[in-house]
Order: C-alpha cells, then sequence, then structure tokens
C-alpha cells in the first residue's frame, strides 16, 4: 500500500535519479487485505463485518469465473485474481528509499486522502447529473 503522490514523486525520482535497467518498487506499507480494511473502516468509522473466506471458496469461485470468461461472459471472477487475494505479497522499498531518499507518508493519510477523493469524485458526479 503506497500514497499516489508518493508513486508519482517516485517516477519523477526514477526519472531523474534511476540507473538504466534497474528495477524499483514504490511502496510503503505492507499489509493483508483484512488489516487495510480494518483501517479503511476505522477512517470512515464504519462497522463492516468482514467475513473470512476460505480458501477452497476462492478457489471455487476462480474456476468459475475462468469457464463463464470461456463463454466470453464478462467477470472478476478468475482463478488468477482469487490466487492474488489468497497469498501475501510483501515488498521492501529500502531501495527507493535509499537511492531517491523518498519518505513515504503514513498509509492512514494515503486512505483519507483517496475517501476524500472518491467522495469529491461522486458528489462532482451527482452535480453534472442535476445539470
Amino acid at each position: 500500500m503506497v500514497h499516489v503522490e508518493d508513486v508519482a514523486n517516485g517516477i519523477v525520482k526514477a526519472i531523474e535519479k534511476g540507473k538504466n535497467g534497474e528495477k524499483y518498487i514504490l511502496t510503503h506499507e505492507n499489509l493483508k487485505y483484512k488489516d487495510f480494511f480494518q483501517k479503511v473502516n476505522k477512517i470512515t468509522h464504519q462497522n463492516s463485518v468482514m467475513i473470512p473466506i476460505p480458501d477452497f471458496i476462492l478457489k471455487t469461485l476462480g474456476f468459475i469465473g475462468d469457464v463463464l470468461r470461456c463463454f466470453k461472459i464478462k467477470t472478476n471472477l478468475s482463478s488468477v485474481n482469487m490466487k492474488a487475494l489468497r497469498i501475501d505479497n510483501f515488498y521492501s522499498n529500502q531501495k527507493s528509499i535509499d537511492e531517491f531518499g523518498i519518505e513515504y507518508q503514513p498509509i492512514e493519510k494515503a486512505i483519507k486522502d483517496a475517501v476524500r477523493f472518491f467522495e469529491n469524485k461522486e458528489n462532482t458526479s451527482k452535480k453534472l447529473n442535476k445539470i
């Protein structure tokens, strides 16, 4: 998880200071989905119930999605997407800190800013629909 401003800043730094052929990971806090959504719920003052879904159900949903896609039915369900939900992808940002001097913003600020962005976007869309 990372603030979008930090990613934009990191891209500029990579263009300015990056070494040709090198790869840089622009990330900040490693969170499991459960932990991320707990933070979102706390920041947005929601009491959403989170129900853990067993791996075999996610695998089954992924298989169903793959079959639906074979029949040209559009769906976000796929075995690849369900696998991504079941694994913990954690990465280190140390290289971007060392080489670019990036100071990442707290993930709570990223969540607040993202929520504010989507709320403003929704309000703008509603105003435009009234016109």
